[in-house]
């Protein structure tokens, strides 16, 4: 099975405004010839609920490298998280990018963004994203509206989604830190491969939390 893009949503439960952004995307993707699939799969922790969507099964066969164990392939993985509301167009141009990695914007409630432009450094802000006019490269992501090209996540080992330390010089001293989050780890390791990380400016999408944060303003 072949599938020009696959949109993956770890999870156990979507909010309703993702699921009329992805039947809106859909009928897009059907009007232009773009075959595509949709994977779900849930844990209780996030980063083994990503492991199992894209391993395509709960079994940790952690020898096999290729995601959906081969049965599948793909021209880019599209990571969405279920708390984010969309436009088609958001979707598509990050399907369409020539980028490794490559991210839309969406907030989080003290009004960063995520992504991050140096290692271990403070998120992007609201103001700073507003400002930039084309793609801008980062260190680091978040997985809640990102795209993926292939040939990445073969070359890792797994779990794909680990735990990794990063380094960071302060004063003359050099530190190491844990870094928790299974998304900025995984980029990470993505540029200890030789990947670059992208986050696209013009693609601005909400995100549910305690509250609906949009580009114009909280929303109840």
């Amino acid at each position: 099975m072949h599938a020009d893009i696959v949109i993956l949503t770890p999870g156990h439960s979507l909010l309703n405004s993702y699921v009329d952004s992805l039947l809106q995307t859909a009928q897009v993707f059907a009007a232009k010839g773009i075959k595509w699939t949709w994977v779900n799969d849930y844990a209780s922790h996030v980063g083994d609920a990503r492991e199992i969507t894209l391993a395509g099964t709960r079994d940790n066969v952690i020898s096999n490298t290729i995601p959906f164990g081969g049965q599948m392939t793909y021209d880019k993985l599209m990571w969405i998280d279920s708390d984010i509301a969309w436009k088609p167009e958001d979707v598509l141009r990050l399907y369409e990018s020539d980028k490794d990695i490559i991210s839309g914007a969406y907030l989080f409630a003290n009004g960063t963004v995520a992504a991050y432009p140096e290692k271990l450094g403070k998120p992007h802000t609201f103001e700073e994203v507003l400002e930039m006019k084309e793609p801008t490269k980062v260190s680091g992501v978040g997985f809640g509206f990102v795209a993926i090209k292939p040939g990445i996540f073969e070359l890792m080992s797994r779990p794909w989604f680990q735990q990794v330390e990063a380094t960071h010089t302060l004063d003359g001293m050099e530190y190491t830190f844990p870094v928790i989050g299974e998304d900025l780890s995984w980029c990470y390791r993505a540029q200890d491969l030789g990947f670059d990380i992208w986050l696209d400016p013009e693609v601005k999408v909400t995100h549910h939390k305690n509250m609906k944060l949009t580009w114009e303003g909280i929303r109840p």
